[in-house]
């Protein structure tokens, strides 16, 4: 993943999870530091679980993600203190027999770095 700054772009790497129940797209304060992006300021309201509505001082940034493949997408992200809990390891041999196939390429460790909601994730499987 890469993102663009006002003065250069910076490519590192991402822990990224699609969520096509997210209306928002994220992306750890940890992370748009990290790759020093340049963003607007923005005043953020998100409903959570169980109905809860929180507002939170923000920042939207424009990234790209770069896949495997070196096929780019544009996102638009929001930027948040965590977006979840550090990823545990999950034993995925079940599902990928499931699924029929051999490995599904997932990561084991770290933290979800950005988010990709459901505006974005359309544009993609479609």
């Amino acid at each position: 993943m890469y993102g663009r700054g006002a003065d250069s772009a910076r490519q590192q790497e991402a822990n990224v999870f699609w969520d096509c129940g997210s209306t928002l797209s994220l992306i750890t304060e940890k992370k748009a530091e990290s790759m020093k992006l340049k963003g607007k300021e923005v005043e953020l309201e998100m409903t959570v679980v169980r109905g809860q509505t929180s507002r939170l001082k923000s920042k939207i940034y424009s990234i790209a993600l770069v896949d495997l493949q070196g096929r780019k997408m544009e996102a638009r992200v929001l930027a948040i203190d965590t977006i979840s809990s550090k990823i545990a390891p999950v034993d995925c041999k079940r599902i990928a027999k499931m699924f029929g196939v051999e490995t599904i390429n997932r990561p084991i460790k770290g933290e979800v770095d950005v988010l990709i909601g459901l505006q974005h994730f359309l544009r993609i499987t479609q």
